[in-house]
């Protein structure tokens, strides 16, 4: 083991407003100073909230990031949509590579998760000893991955073959990742048998492995999905799922659902809970079972006033089946 990890830089470019959960991604980072500094590259003024120390500011326009990009890949990017920041990740250490001189490695990464005791967790797969670290195993988990910030590392995707459709499209390919095929990784298909229409990150990463050109860390860690009887709790940087320790939690599924209710926190606490309704102050967390039970008929309320009755019964069915009173159609 290292007597002194590598500090990590998680570069975060972020336009248009802030999400609501924003304070609750700065808590999880208030407690990981030993280990991770964030970036933030935006024109958004958040003078008036309360920062950690490791939460950096580098004031930047968007067209002062599209001038990055062009400046490293000749290219013009198309952010009429903001969504195609995402396709712009595996360039970001290219981008500012002066920003990121002073750390051994760097991180893409998103804000709508928790992190929990992120040093003890990357002691634990020695994560110096790779070069790109993914918390998926089947492809590039763009919502937090680390690189070793060394030239060839940093320049992988500047050799993309489709890297001028990539940058110049308005498409959003999800080229930092797999493209659109994650359920098809899982079910065990290669990524080499898909025709996709770019070359993605994983396909680049992949093939480097292949040559032995980088070394690779792939292993499914991340936690994004809880059933109806999982928890999640974090406690003053401990994260954990009914009770068992918990690298990152990101709520990227669970946050589209309707009935999925976010707290509107200035500061958020250093203690709360989370099941696949929404977030739990201790206070609330007393009465959870009959919270969750208003959030989800207050959805289908709302859906019976928008929709009508037939798509009513068929919610209806589907909350019956959540709450295991009804048998899922096979």
């Amino acid at each position: 083991m290292k007597s002194k990890l590598p500090r990590i830089v998680l570069l975060l470019p972020y336009y248009g407003r802030l999400p609501v959960y924003f304070p609750i991604f700065l808590r999880s980072l208030f407690y990981n100073k030993d280990i991770l500094d964030v970036l933030f590259i935006s024109d958004i003024d958040v003078s008036g909230m309360e920062l950690p120390d490791n939460f950096l500011i580098l004031p930047l326009s968007l067209d002062g990031f599209k001038k990055r990009i062009k400046v490293c890949t000749g290219f013009e990017p198309d952010l009429s949509k903001l969504i195609k920041l995402c396709d712009l990740k595996p360039l970001y250490g290219a981008a500012f590579v002066n920003e990121i001189k002073d750390y051994e490695y760097y991180a893409i990464g998103d804000c709508d998760l928790i992190y929990g005791n992120l040093s003890k967790h990357l002691e634990q797969v020695e994560f110096w000893n790779y070069d790109v670290l993914s918390f998926r195993r089947h492809w590039i988990a763009a919502s937090f991955c680390l690189f070793r910030n060394s030239k060839q590392i940093r320049e992988i995707f500047l050799y993309n073959p489709d890297l001028e459709k990539i940058v110049i499209s308005p498409e959003h390919f999800c080229a930092d990742e797999c493209g659109p095929y994650w359920d098809e990784l899982s079910a065990g298909i290669k990524l080499s048998e898909i025709s996709g229409s770019v070359t993605t990150l994983t396909h680049q990463v992949l093939e480097l492995e292949k040559k032995e050109k980088l070394r690779y860390f792939h292993q499914d860690i991340l936690t994004e999905k809880l059933s109806k009887k999982e928890l999640i709790n974090f406690d003053c940087g401990h994260l954990s799922c009914n009770n068992k320790p918990v690298m990152i939690f990101h709520y990227v599924f669970l946050k589209h659902k309707k009935y999925f209710h976010f707290p509107v926190w200035k500061e958020c606490p250093d203690k709360f809970w989370i099941d696949n309704t929404g977030f739990y102050t201790p206070r609330s967390f007393c009465f959870r079972h009959l919270i969750s039970l208003k959030r989800q008929l207050k959805w289908i309320l709302a859906s019976l006033k928008e929709n009508g009755v037939a798509n009513f019964y068929n919610r209806f069915r589907n909350l019956l089946t959540f709450w295991g009173i009804l048998k899922k159609k096979v």
